[in-house]
């Protein structure tokens, strides 16, 4: 499986969930003991960059007169932080130039990623390539959510920051909303905007 994420700086980013690996490590050729916790951190590190790891933390341990390697004398060996943090992210796409407030992946098609942000933009992703496939700007405001329809593979929806709901069927047009919900007069996002709009003199 996988999740798709937006960022505050407006990047959308996808990561593969992968199982951590749980085979063992054989410690007894170790010059230094190695305590549980510190052995639950080298588990981790991906199995070719193990051996170089160990020794070089093996190495600060004798330099430094240490018995046994604990997390603290990992850390203080100073390794590669790439190999004790494992970068997971698996694809960068296009991004918004905002924050992206929303988003959410079609229960039709797997490969379908609806965004929305603070950009004014709704977009929809293909998994598979960086650029989207389809850029909306419902109402030039902050888009707050979006989501797709439950029951129907081509209509979504986003909401902006004035309250209204614009709904898309992309059956039927790609780039216009086959509907606008558009908030009552007294609702609180539709009086900022009016009084927004209201200039005295």
């Amino acid at each position: 499986g996988s999740v798709v994420l937006g960022t505050e700086g407006g990047a959308v980013c996808r990561f593969f969930l992968r199982r951590q690996p749980n085979d063992r490590v054989d410690y007894s050729d170790s010059t230094v003991k190695w305590d549980k916790e510190a052995q639950s951190i080298i588990s981790k590190v991906a199995p070719g960059d193990r051996p170089a790891l160990r020794a070089h933390v093996e190495r600060h341990c004798r330099e430094r007169g240490l018995r046994q390697v604990t997390p603290s004398a990992i850390f203080e060996a100073k390794p590669d932080p790439a190999l004790l943090f494992v970068h997971k992210k698996d694809f960068v796409y296009e991004g918004h130039a905002g924050p992206v407030a929303a988003v959410d992946c079609s229960p039709f098609h797997r490969n379908l990623a609806l965004t929305a942000g603070a950009d004014g933009l709704a977009r929809v992703y293909t998994l598979l390539q960086a650029a989207p496939l389809l850029e909306v700007e419902p109402d030039g405001a902050y888009q707050f959510a979006a989501a797709w329809s439950r029951h129907r593979p081509q209509v979504f929806a986003v909401g902006s920051g004035r309250g209204a709901v614009s709904v898309y069927d992309l059956g039927r047009s790609a780039h216009a909303p086959a509907l606008v919900l558009e908030p009552p007069a007294d609702h609180p996002a539709a009086a900022a905007a009016q009084g927004a709009g209201t200039h005295h003199r």
